[in-house]
């Protein structure tokens, strides 16, 4: 990612991506994954991170 200058911008920004790929890696064990903690640890990572994402998204269509 290009950095703007604007240090929350550029932290916003590059934690998209970091908390995308963890939405995606979780996806991943509930698909696949049969221990019951680590589905339930999956679960909880999707619903934290997909809240953070929209929050994050909102906020940098607001500050960029």
């Amino acid at each position: 990612l290009p950095l703007t200058g604007n240090a929350d911008v550029d932290f916003v920004a590059g934690m998209l991506p970091h908390h995308q790929g963890a939405v995606e890696m979780a996806q991943i064990v509930l698909e696949h994954g049969t221990d019951p903690e680590v589905r339930k640890l999956a679960e909880a990572i999707i619903a934290a991170q997909q809240t953070e994402i929209a929050w994050m998204k909102d906020w940098l269509a607001k500050n960029q």
